[in-house]
């Protein structure tokens, strides 16, 4: 079952993940199933997490600071699906990458195993994540709803607006996590990081309220493109933006390619280190 060497391609280790596509679903299922083991609510916890954690944003921005999202629209309500269209693409984001610095070290026993892939490691925290999505677009599109009357048609690419930022993520995923093996403290930084780019990103606040000077810093930003790129097409119903999406998927490719090619040689030295 491992990722051979002549599959250090980006292709090559699509390829392997989709020949393995059977045991990462086992994986994954484990994973989201582990996450809520012995807890009294369970899964539900999965619809708790995201209430609560619009609830307190909401407080907080709109009646404790009196924010709305733009002159032309004071609504609290808008507010609130706005935020949560940025926090839906964030969260993934960042409850991957958070795991990624321990993601080898905490799984020994995979290392010692010379067929296990360890790659699978990222695709299948990838999976879990995506799984807590699909449970936030519960709540994020009755919300859409409520405000607008409608969910747009255009909410159906939202899959198309998440694949290239499905495919960054791994890519860092992978690169944090081969380094994490090396770097003890690394999840220190990723922490940190992870602080200052959710607020660099575009979650509480409208993208027109960034300077002009600035704006091209937003697209420079893949978790920012993917906010916006949601908003697009969950809420105003426009398809895609096609050559922000281009760009998105060049630079997630190339990155995914050269981290394939990294993580396939400095694999070799994890056995030793942990």
């Amino acid at each position: 079952m491992s990722v051979s060497e002549n599959e250090t391609s980006t292709i090559g280790l699509l390829r392997s993940f989709y020949r393995l596509r059977s045991f990462l679903a086992t994986l994954t299922f484990r994973e989201i199933l582990s996450r809520y083991r012995g807890s009294l609510l369970g899964l539900l916890w999965s619809l708790i997490t995201p209430l609560a954690m619009i609830t307190t944003y909401t407080l907080v921005f709109v009646y404790f600071f009196k924010n709305s999202w733009s002159p032309e629209r004071p609504e609290p309500g808008y507010f609130v699906v706005m935020l949560f269209c940025g926090l839906l693409v964030f969260n993934f984001f960042s409850e991957v990458i958070s795991k990624s610095p321990t993601l080898i070290l905490s799984n020994p026993s995979y290392v010692k195993r010379i067929s296990f892939p360890l790659q699978l490691l990222s695709a299948v925290e990838i999976g879990a994540s995506l799984f807590q999505v699909l449970i936030s677009l519960l709540i994020l599109f009755p919300g859409i709803f409520l405000m607008t009357g409608r969910i747009p048609a255009t909410a159906l690419y939202l899959p198309l607006v998440f694949l290239p930022l499905i495919i960054f993520t791994l890519g860092l995923s992978l690169f944090i996590a081969s380094v994490g093996v090396f770097l003890r403290d690394l999840g220190h930084g990723v922490g940190v990081i992870l602080n200052v780019l959710f607020f660099l990103t575009p979650i509480i606040y409208s993208a027109q309220r960034v300077p002009e000077h600035l704006q091209w810093f937003l697209w420079l930003n893949p978790i920012a493109c993917a906010v916006l790129q949601t908003r697009r097409v969950c809420v105003y119903g426009f398809t895609p933006d096609m050559v922000v999406w281009t760009g998105q998927m060049i630079g997630s490719l190339l990155l995914l390619g050269l981290v394939s090619a990294w993580y396939t040689r400095i694999s070799k030295r994890f056995a030793d280190v942990i």
